[in-house]
């Protein structure tokens, strides 16, 4: 990951010009050495296979996906300031926050904010739980704010995204007014407290996420959001 390779084309290689394509894939080559560089040798356009979408920045963790119909995340088991969850997607699309483990009188959580960030600096960020949602009939959280001085946060499902690509490919279905979720106060910080249950529709079938979603800004939005005790049945 993040590694360089020098890539050349050789005596076989038949057009003048190739421009790669936007995609992600395989690339065959002959690996050679010059000097004490090695150099891979494409010997024509059959040895790329670039047909799958790239994979997105700003993806961490999900190394350990697992689609079920009932657990609670309670966030207990992370460190504090901890932002890489193996089990979850923490995916900064737009700058550079994530979703971090805080505690407060014992009680971890996850937090993120817009505020404190570089002037009129955007932040979109997707925390994505894997779900079966054949197997799941309701979903609860707690959720708390801090300095609210705007709506930043909704929640979506969707079944059509794949892990590694960027959001814009997935179909998420907006489930926010289903739940309650503070518009106070607007200095200090409140309480957890539940956001109330949701039955997920028995259409809802197959494995996919639930999506918070996080999106504000700098110099607009900054409202900071606290989730906790995340549970599906």
């Amino acid at each position: 990951m993040g590694g360089t390779s020098i890539i050349r084309t050789d005596a076989f290689f038949k057009p003048a010009a190739y421009p790669i394509p936007d995609k992600s894939g395989e690339i065959t080559f002959v690996l050679t050495r010059f000097n004490a560089t090695y150099q891979g040798a494409i010997r024509g356009i059959s040895d790329i296979n670039f047909k799958s979408d790239r994979f997105e920045e700003g993806i961490v963790g999900g190394t350990s996906l697992t689609y079920s119909g009932a657990f609670t995340e309670n966030f207990e088991g992370y460190a504090v300031d901890n932002y890489n969850f193996p089990k979850y997607l923490n995916y900064a699309h737009v700058g550079n926050r994530y979703w971090q483990v805080k505690s407060f009188s014992s009680n971890k959580y996850i937090q993120l904010t817009a505020n404190g960030g570089a002037a009129n600096t955007p932040y979109t960020n997707y925390f994505m739980v894997p779900v079966n949602f054949t197997a799941a009939n309701t979903l609860t959280f707690k959720v708390n704010v801090g300095f609210y001085n705007g709506a930043a946060l909704k929640v979506y499902t969707t079944t059509n995204y794949t892990p590694g690509n960027s959001i814009t490919t997935a179909t998420l279905n907006d489930i926010t007014s289903n739940f309650t979720i503070p518009t106070t106060p607007t200095s200090g910080y409140g309480t957890l407290t539940s956001a109330g249950t949701y039955s997920l529709p028995t259409s809802l079938t197959g494995n996919g996420f639930i999506v918070f979603k996080y999106e504000g800004n700098s110099s607009g939005i900054t409202t900071t959001y606290q989730l906790d005790d995340i549970t599906v049945n």
